[in-house]
């Protein structure tokens, strides 16, 4: 509906002998041009108004049965239209029984029993030859036996590393057999080893046969001191001691140290453990409802639907709902939906002047004041808790009232 703002100015007119408000010309067609502006502004306002039959489809009242979760919508024109909310199947209440299943009691009074076991799903951890799983309580420890690691369970890189060991090692081991070998041809003689034997030295000469003044290395023992120094420099070489703690390894994920520094394997073995054991999340750390406050609980997915609900729930409250509306001109709404919200919003609009709202907090009951904001004009609005009236307003009737609530009780 367009909005019309004041234009026609009264003339105060004087009596004789007084001649400055004579009638002449100008004034006759002052008044003229004020009742074509009011006739132009009724035609205007004929075009905007809403047709009776499509006002007739506007929806009067809507009531909620509270026993029944019947929703009524009664329409302008008297037509009713019900809708089955199925309040009755609705949770209620809920509890444990003795078997420890969750009982839901609906609001017409039957139950719904639920067991628990349907959330919760069971894992068993069993103990192998490499790793072994112990229980105290909720708490679960894993540990490694010694000895129970083999080379199948290694990291590439350390696998490789140790294989390279081996390699090393079975080289050593030959030069120490070759050495052992070169040792026994100088202690007793041989094929290769004619005239340059101990035993030869022997028979040449028993001081040949220990370490002299004379001979200090042409001798046997000599010879058996450089062999048993070759054989620990070929044990040494292999670096392995039979555990993983001797085998030097590169960190390449930086569990232990920096990422690509050394370490060993047993330190490597021990860090994979405890991320497993330590850094995951247990199945029944997961909480699923909105009242967990044990620390190191997380929530589960399905509680945003939960939210989501609380959320949508909270929006609608806040939503001002027609409660209802008048055209009369004494402004008058009686309904006894009002007590049903917190808060009131009472609009008002009258021929000439702009919307005027009040904003009315179910605490108060009384008489309430606002201002037109376009002529200055007050208006008083009663309410008792069941009807809203307005009065005072000296600008005129009132062309339309309506009522809202919001933020139900």
């Amino acid at each position: 509906m367009a909005e019309y703002n004041k234009q026609y100015t009264p003339t105060l007119w004087k009596n004789y002998p007084l001649t400055d408000t004579s009638i002449n010309a100008y004034r006759l067609n002052h008044l003229e041009g004020g009742v074509n502006e009011n006739d132009n502004r009724l035609v205007a306002l004929s075009e905007d108004k809403a047709e009776q039959t499509v006002v007739n489809k506007m929806v009067k009242t809507v009531t909620l049965n509270k026993d029944t979760g019947v929703l009524t919508v009664t329409l302008l024109d008297g037509t009713k239209t019900t809708y089955d909310l199925d309040v009755e199947k609705v949770v209620a209440n809920f509890g444990l029984n003795s078997n420890n299943d969750l009982v839901l009691t609906l609001a017409d009074g039957t139950q719904k029993v639920v067991p628990l076991s349907k959330f919760v799903d069971t894992y068993t951890f069993k103990s192998s030859g490499t790793i072994t799983f112990n229980t105290t309580g909720k708490e679960i420890t894993a540990f490694i036996p010694d000895g129970s690691i083999t080379l199948s369970k290694l990291e590439a890189t350390v696998l490789s590393t140790i294989r390279q060991y081996m390699l090393d090692a079975q080289t050593a081991k030959g030069q120490a057999e070759q050495a052992a070998e070169n040792a026994r041809g100088y202690a007793i003689g041989g094929t290769g080893f004619e005239g340059v034997s101990a035993q030869h030295f022997a028979n040449q000469a028993k001081r040949y046969a220990v370490i002299t003044d004379e001979a200090p290395k042409d001798n046997a023992q000599y010879y058996a001191q450089d062999a048993a120094k070759s054989a620990e420099e070929a044990r040494q070489a292999a670096g392995c001691d039979g555990t993983a703690a001797s085998i030097t390894a590169t960190d390449v994920q930086g569990l232990v140290v920096a990422a690509g520094g050394n370490s060993n394997a047993q330190a490597l073995i021990n860090a994979v453990a405890d991320q497993v054991i330590n850094r995951l999340v247990a199945k029944s750390q997961i909480v699923n409802n909105l009242l967990a406050t044990e620390p190191g609980s997380v929530l589960d997915a399905t509680q945003g639907k939960a939210l989501k609900e609380y959320y949508d729930r909270l929006y609608s409250d806040l939503t001002p709902k027609l409660i209802g509306s008048t055209t009369s001109a004494d402004g008058t709404i009686s309904s006894a939906n009002f007590s049903k919200y917190r808060f009131l919003i009472v609009r008002i609009g009258a021929g000439g002047w702009s919307r005027t709202e009040f904003f009315i907090n179910q605490s108060y009951i009384g008489a309430f004041y606002a201002l037109d904001n376009t002529a200055d004009q007050r208006i008083r609005l009663d309410y008792d808790g069941t009807k809203i009236k307005l009065s005072g307003y000296s600008g005129g009737s009132f062309n339309i009232c309506e009522a809202y609530g919001f933020v139900l009780k």
